[in-house]
């Protein structure tokens, strides 16, 4: 809350509302519907207080229960302007800088997980698959499932370094694997976001590479969120919609920086490639309006 108004963030969409607090009764809890997804929001007003009932004599103890009092019903915010979801801290070069910060922080586990062990999996499945002769075509199945699968659990545990990253709490080489739960989703989202770029390309390039800029912090979502493909693709669209511009550049901007690690024998990629996922991960939770500090 800010003096005499509330700020009221949708957790589905991260649109942000900022209402006067007079429109809002104290000491209630008020429900109202989002206007940008139709989530019904919950907002502990002013004053709101947890009361917990006091124990009957001779009664074993209970954990303790909060009564909540619905205030007002339903109401769909008319009349409150939803504000853009990145923060005015935001620019491209804190997204570097913060990213560059969390390098240098953590250097081992930004190079070595973010780079050199998914490198390593490419190769030990170029190693073991070299040798097999074409007729045996099922091997090569099975060892390509197996690297693919290896593949998407430690994508999926690098964007939660990178959040972890961003939100300031401790992160590990045990996040590598730590969201493998999660990997059909990934896979199934991975499908969809393929198969919708490819029909965006097909309508002259450019629908595609917008719906890509729209769609790409999928696996952030997952993560994030625990969701499941429809909507971590929704989800992505939603953060990024009216941001496009904002995306573009820094896409642009990372692109020059990995281009210009590759020029010392491609030494350069050991730094900006972990840049690159902290930056991205970075402008996510800016997005949704959580511009991380610089550390």
């Amino acid at each position: 809350m800010k003096g005499s108004v509330v700020e009221i963030i949708c957790p589905a969409c991260n649109a942000v509302y900022r209402v006067p607090d007079k429109k809002i009764p104290k000491y209630r809890t008020v429900k109202a519907t989002c206007k940008k997804c139709g989530r019904k929001i919950t907002v502990h007003t002013p004053g709101y207080k947890t009361v917990i009932p006091k124990p009957v004599s001779g009664a074993s103890p209970q954990a303790p229960s909060p009564i909540t009092v619905e205030g007002m019903p339903d109401s769909s915010m008319d009349g409150i302007q939803s504000e853009p979801t990145v923060s005015a801290g935001f620019s491209y070069g804190n997204a570097v800088r913060f990213a560059w910060s969390a390098v240098k922080r953590d250097p081992v586990l930004a190079i070595v997980g973010m780079l050199i062990v998914p490198v390593c999996i490419q190769m030990v499945f170029e190693i073991f698959n070299g040798p097999v002769p074409e007729e045996l075509w099922s091997v090569s199945l099975v060892l390509g499932l197996v690297a693919t699968g290896l593949e998407l659990i430690v994508t999926l545990g690098i964007a939660g370094i990178c959040l972890k990253f961003c939100d300031g709490r401790p992160a590990g080489f045990k996040d590598l694997h730590a969201y493998r739960s999660l990997t059909l989703k990934y896979f199934l989202s991975s499908l969809l976001f393929a198969v919708i770029c490819f029909i965006g390309f097909l309508l002259l390039i450019v629908p595609g590479i917008i719906l890509s800029l729209w769609l790409q912090f999928y696996v952030f979502v997952i993560v994030d969120e625990k969701a499941g493909p429809v909507e971590a693709l929704k989800k992505s669209y939603a953060v990024a919609t009216g941001n496009l511009g904002r995306i573009f550049g820094l896409w642009c901007l990372l692109v020059l920086i990995n281009i210009i690690g590759m020029i010392p024998c491609g030494l350069g990629l050991l730094i900006t490639v972990p840049i690159t996922f902290i930056a991205w991960g970075y402008l996510y939770r800016s997005l949704q309006g959580r511009v991380p500090q610089m550390i």
